[in-house]
């Protein structure tokens, strides 16, 4: 009750309604990232929460018109920008860092530069929707976002389902917050001591090190969240350094027993192997892009020039060339001596009565038209009828997604892009005395980084923002040394680029399962933007 099973309907997805709900529910995961950015080092955009939590806020309001699953996208999406701004801010890593070195801004300015960089990263993500969503759909899964769609039709087709996962949410949050309630309480079960670890062979001097057990739900969360293999990579990377190489070093006299020292303590030392390594796994994922990139680029003109098979069809004077994509358009013929394209029409030339070999000219080209024709409509036909129910509705969907009257317009993008990038410059250049180059230097590079980000988030689900503002820092170390805020800063505009940036093509991606404008979306992020800027910087002003 409350919500509708059609898509859309006579409702615009883009409701009054349906922004200010996300708009509401952004405010708190905003807020909630803030504590999370800064226990666990990364944040949630929170989409799959935002979905659940918005269909749930309308199945309780029962409103006279029902909720519908494009509105839960336009809803979600809202949610999941503002949800973002906790990285896009800069309130995980360089906001904190410049405060530990006494450089303190007021709220006001860290949301002026959040929204600038925010809206950067959101215009750097729509020139790349056409070539990671629509043109690598069946390659780039971007697992959340897909998770996302699934996750709204599934809760409207089947209530059951949607009642389920609305009841698992509220007692995981009651369990949570009991938890909390009790470990502030009572501080030590926060942290329990199991004195007896400390009695066993080499468990000691771990202990000091600071092995133990956290009660905290938010790092229990983010185990789950983050999956398997970060998980078992966190674990291993973090048991090598502090299990191993660390207690090897404290007996050599190397480092100290104090494990938070950042001079000569255990973190203070692991600090610069980490950071390498993440720099490094950055630049091969930035080679490896590019050259996945041009190895892409050869096999589409490839296929241009010689078919699907990669054998030259030539007959006289033209060349076939044969399109079986995802569309399963009808084949073309090219003129090999004038660089046009043959508009014949398919006759019936061909079909009956015919032989190739017996026909010339543009009865030729209508014979090969006509075969090619039947030849693209067997492959549909078989493609569609291997297809389930779920496989043709996201291609309905794709369809109404990718409609050119639905695109985004170029003047929205080129004017987008200005703005942003002026108050970027004009927010780092004065408020954080960043020299003028500095930061115009550092959008072209964090546009760069941004598409090897979005592009690691499609295929692993993680937007490697923490290594991307490695590199910029190594650059501007080059060319800025000795500048600890253009240092920071810098890396902050790629880490909020690249956040906001990965965060909308996962909403793409989600709306074109759904079939949902992405003109509404990008409103509708846009929309989410301040939400979250409001959520984030009075909570970490309170912290």
């Amino acid at each position: 009750r409350g919500i509708s099973r059609a898509m859309g309907g006579a409702v615009d997805p883009l409701s009054a309604r349906a922004v200010l709900a996300g708009m509401c529910v952004g405010v708190v995961v905003s807020a909630m990232n803030v504590s999370f950015g800064l226990k666990a080092g990364w944040a949630q955009g929170g989409s799959v929460i935002s979905a659940v939590v918005s269909i749930a806020l309308f199945s309780a309001l029962r409103p006279k018109i029902p909720f519908t699953p494009l509105e839960a996208n336009v809803c979600q999406t809202t949610a999941s920008a503002a949800g973002s701004m906790t990285m896009a801010t800069g309130l995980i890593g360089p906001i904190p860092a410049l405060q530990m070195l006494g450089i303190k801004h007021s709220v006001w300015v860290m949301a002026l530069w959040g929204l600038a960089v925010a809206y950067l990263g959101v215009f750097f993500a729509v020139p790349m929707r056409a070539h990671f969503v629509v043109d690598n759909a069946a390659t780039l899964r971007f697992p959340s976002g897909t998770a996302t769609a699934e996750t709204i039709k599934s809760m409207f087709a089947d209530a059951g389902k949607a009642r389920a996962q609305v009841l698992t949410l509220r007692n995981a949050a009651l369990f949570a917050s009991v938890i909390t309630v009790v470990t502030w309480a009572v501080p030590p079960l926060l942290k329990p001591n199991f004195l007896f670890l400390g009695l066993l062979p080499g468990f000691g001097r771990l202990v000091r090190l600071g092995f133990g057990v956290r009660c905290d739900p938010i790092l229990f969360g983010a185990g789950a969240l983050m999956g398997t293999k970060t998980g078992v990579s966190v674990l291993v990377g973090s048991a090598v350094a502090y299990g191993f190489v660390a207690p090897v070093l404290t007996g050599k006299g190397f480092i100290n027993d104090d494990p938070l020292d950042m001079k000569r303590g255990a973190r203070g030392v692991m600090l610069w192997p980490g950071v390498a390594a993440m720099a490094v796994d950055a630049v091969a994922q930035l080679v490896a892009s590019g050259v996945e990139a041009g190895v892409a680029m050869r096999r589409a003109k490839r296929m241009e020039l010689f078919g699907a098979g990669g054998e030259s069809a030539e007959s006289s004077s033209f060349k076939r060339t044969r399109h079986s994509n995802a569309r399963y358009e009808l084949p073309v013929l090219t003129s090999k001596s004038r660089g046009r394209l043959d508009m014949a029409p398919v006759s019936l030339a061909g079909v009956v009565g015919f032989e190739a070999p017996s026909l010339t000219g543009i009865k030729r080209i209508d014979f090969q038209r006509a075969a090619a024709a039947r030849e693209a409509l067997a492959l549909k036909e078989a493609a569609l009828s291997s297809m389930d129910e779920r496989e043709l509705e996201n291609e309905v969907s794709a369809k109404q997604s990718d409609d050119l009257t639905q695109k985004i317009p170029g003047r929205w993008w080129f004017f987008g892009i200005l703005a942003a990038s002026t108050l970027c410059v004009c927010t780092l250049s004065g408020p954080f005395g960043m020299k003028v180059w500095q930061p115009a230097l550092a959008i072209p590079v964090a546009a760069l980084l941004s598409y090897v980000a979005v592009r690691c988030a499609g295929e692993t689900d993680i937007n490697p923002v923490g290594p991307m503002g490695k590199i910029v820092q190594l650059v501007f170390a080059v060319v800025a040394p000795g500048e600890t805020v253009a240092n920071l800063m810098a890396a902050a505009v790629s880490c909020g680029a690249a956040g906001q940036a990965g965060d909308l093509m996962q909403d793409f991606k989600a709306g074109r399962l759904m079939g949902l404008s992405p003109r509404k979306q990008l409103l509708a992020q846009m929309a989410g933007i301040p939400a979250g800027v409001l959520g984030a910087g009075p909570t970490y002003a309170l912290l």
